[in-house]
């Protein structure tokens, strides 16, 4: 019995860490759109404003 509750909590922490990976994973590709658009933004503005 309490091989199995053991080997359920591994595949419960399995579970989270690669939660936890996916999450992580979503909101550094988030930001690092985010970071492209600002930054063509920015040479959009730059080109205007020497133009």
């Amino acid at each position: 019995m309490s091989g199995f509750v053991q080997r359920h909590d591994e595949r419960v922490d399995e579970y989270l860490w690669l939660s936890c990976l996916l999450r992580f994973r979503i909101v550094a590709s988030f930001l690092h759109k985010n970071s492209l658009n600002k930054r063509t933004l920015l040479w959009e503005a730059m080109d205007e404003s020497i133009e």
